[in-house]
């Protein structure tokens, strides 16, 4: 199946700057590049690859369809509605305590323990409940611990990121619960259009797909649970009632609270999700969703509808049906058809919003409404050299106009490596004596801004409290101290040893795109051309250690120095 593949930039500007992005994962754990930070993917850093997997991989991006689902699926059992159709059910967990912790009947929990068991996954992936509401992919390796994560919260996990991670491991047989676009990126990563990453995607074993309307938007939802006076911490699952009742039903630890749809859908519904056109998961191997039934809710609501699309679904399906793993009903009359209008009415839906987009960004509108959204977090990084006669001044307007941005200070104490004179901040001078010195942190606390105090070193530190600040309201200040190593006052030392891994170290296969030299430019970690690795210069390295933090697969290695 051929295809144009482009790179990094490519997919910035026509999914990641516009309202398309997903958030499912698939460009997350592929390189270091990409990174998901609270319901969004951001671009950490730019890369110059040309065919990146990152816009192969991705659900937004062009992608002919018709031909995946030949390469993937029979054409006999291809419908324009809902895709391949080999078999259409009725079913719930036989294990009524399944049922108890798991969305509707409980189909799916049951069926991916099922897989386990059999041997025809080692792990699976599901997403994970957090108490503030925002998943996240996990892996499990134990197929008791599957029905733990059984409810649904209707915002996106990016568990596409944590096969990614997985695959990398390697050695594993994979099963993943997926969305539809969730789904259609693994779909499009099994058509290997890049060949390098071909061993991995062999480990993808199982799909079970979730019908899906739409997600909500984590930010978005989390606001108007508050204002109906929830916590999102006592939040133990959500539901959407059929839609002659209009509701999101919330389950707490006080009991079931009804919003009216109209103040979710579309409020809080994801941006991209008003231009998807797949409400079936249909590039799946089995696809499961909640069941219509004559009697009504209060019965359908233990009963799931699932959709056997490939060879493997339909042996999952009989093996569970011959164990005794699921209880089948008949299907009422004429269920299949009213879900493939449902599914169709959500194509048409979609191809009109895409049509409007495209028409906008022609006539030279924006056409993205994500991009005209204010309020956004601002954030600000200088160097500590700069601070007092460029950021000082600007800083005490900011807090003066009660602006909310965060501003980084980088206040590197000791003399200046190339300008070889003594920075503001520094007490030493170049000659190694005791100099007054500029308090940057007394400078912001005095203009009225909060300050914080961290080791550039710590990297984890510095993502969790950068979280946190661009959080909270008003002027903040993240003040990052830390001596430059060949300053006097520390004398030569070295805190660590570093190394690298021959073993470990992939050089140019490694996917990274030569992170540790392209992008950290230091100059004590060099790349060697003849090797095609990167090496450190031991007469320049000065122990720090940071290097060991930022490479992908653990090659670089640092050791206390004695």
């Amino acid at each position: 199946m051929e295809r144009t593949i482009k790179g990094q930039q490519a997919l910035h500007e026509e999914v990641g700057q516009t309202s398309l992005c997903t958030g499912c994962g698939a460009c997350v754990n592929l390189c270091p590049y990409h990174a998901v930070h609270e319901d969004q993917i951001v671009m950490l850093h730019g890369c110059d690859i040309k065919e990146g997997r990152c816009y192969a991989y991705c659900p937004r991006t062009p992608t002919d369809m018709d031909a995946l689902r030949k390469l993937l699926f029979n054409a006999e059992d291809m419908t324009r509605e809902v895709g391949a159709v080999k078999g259409f059910y009725i079913t719930r967990a036989a294990d009524e305590s399944k049922r108890a912790t798991a969305q509707h009947g409980g189909t799916v929990t049951a069926l991916m323990t099922l897989a386990m068991k059999e041997g025809i996954i080692d792990s699976a992936i599901v997403a994970d409940k957090n108490p503030d509401l925002l998943p996240k992919g996990i892996t499990i390796n134990f197929p008791d611990e599957i029905g733990e994560k059984g409810k649904s919260r209707f915002v996106v996990s990016p568990s596409v990121a944590e096969f990614n991670a997985l695959a990398w491991a390697g050695g594993r047989k994979i099963g993943i619960v997926a969305t539809p676009c969730q789904a259609l990126a693994l779909a499009k990563m099994r058509a290997k259009p890049v060949a390098a990453h071909a061993a991995r995607i062999d480990q993808l074993k199982l799909v079970v797909g979730l019908f899906c309307g739409w997600a909500l938007s984590w930010e978005k939802l989390s606001e108007l649970i508050r204002s109906k006076g929830m916590v999102p911490k006592d939040i133990e699952g959500m539901d959407i009632l059929p839609s002659q009742y209009q509701l999101l039903q919330v389950y707490t630890k006080k009991g079931a609270v009804n919003i009216p749809l109209d103040e979710v859908d579309p409020a809080c519904v994801r941006d991209a999700c008003h231009y998807c056109t797949d409400m079936t998961a249909e590039f799946a191997d089995i696809s499961v969703g909640s069941a219509r039934l004559p009697e009504g809710w209060d019965v359908a609501k233990g009963w799931n509808q699932v959709i056997v699309r490939t060879s493997l679904g339909e042996r999952l399906l009989a093996l569970a049906r011959e164990k005794g793993i699921l209880e089948f009903r008949n299907v009422p009359e004429g269920n299949l058809d009213r879900l493939m209008i449902a599914s169709l009415g959500k194509r048409r839906k979609a191809a009109v919003n895409l049509a409007v987009e495209a028409k906008k960004s022609a006539a030279g509108g924006s056409g993205h409404p994500d991009l005209l959204r204010t309020g956004k977090p601002v954030m600000s990084v200088y160097e500590g050299a700069d601070f007092f006669h460029s950021v000082l001044p600007s800083l005490v307007k900011a807090v003066q106009r009660r602006a909310n941005v965060t501003v980084v200070v980088h206040e590197a104490c000791g003399n200046g490596i190339m300008e070889c004179r003594q920075h503001p901040p520094s007490s030493i001078n170049a000659a190694g004596s005791q100099e007054p010195n500029g308090d940057i942190t007394a400078a912001c606390e005095a203009a009225g801004a909060k300050v914080t105090i961290q080791d550039p070193f710590d990297l984890e530190g510095i993502r969790s409290t950068l979280s946190r600040l661009m959080k909270e309201e008003g002027v903040k200040v993240l003040v990052l101290r830390q001596s430059f190593t060949i300053s006097p006052e520390n004398n030569g030392k070295k805190e660590f040893t570093i190394s690298i891994s021959e073993t470990l170290c992939m050089g140019e296969e490694c996917g990274c795109n030569r992170l540790c030299t392209r992008v950290f430019h230091c100059p004590g970690l060099v790349w060697d051309k003849e090797r095609k690795k990167p090496r450190i210069e031991d007469n320049i390295c000065t122990g720090c250690g940071v290097c060991s933090l930022i490479c992908t697969t653990g090659a670089i290695i640092r050791k206390q120095a004695v």
